[in-house]
């Protein structure tokens, strides 16, 4: 058996924390310490470009958004407009004929109002 797990055991410098024996993987070389740094540092970079990348990209949909809002804001004033223009001078006509009292009804009061004076 290679490796026993130490328990309370002291543990000689070199050697494996859960071992006896002297630790077989040397400190790596330079090259291998290089490497690996520059494929992290590429890395990185490459997550900042994409970063950029989607904070354009989110700008780009925010002002979609805003312009989007403004447009229904603008079609809804454009709508009041032809609206106003249009159905406020049938009300106001029908708001007009409403005030005069129609033929019908003048009679109607007129009646009413001779029964009342009989009371």
């Amino acid at each position: 058996m290679r490796c026993l797990p130490l328990t309370q055991r002291p543990v000689p410098t070199g050697s494996w924390r859960v071992c006896r024996q002297p630790d077989p993987v040397t400190a790596a070389d330079d090259d291998t310490d290089l490497y690996e740094a520059s494929q992290l540092a590429d890395q990185l970079a490459e997550m900042d470009d994409q970063l950029h990348a989607l904070s354009g990209q989110l700008a780009a949909a925010t002002q979609a958004v805003t312009d989007r809002e403004q447009r229904i804001k603008d079609l809804f004033a454009d709508l009041d407009a032809r609206t106003t223009a249009r159905i406020t001078l049938r009300l106001q006509a029908f708001g007009d004929a409403a005030q005069e009292p129609s033929p019908f009804t003048q009679a109607l009061v007129g009646s009413v109002d001779a029964q009342n004076a009989q009371i």
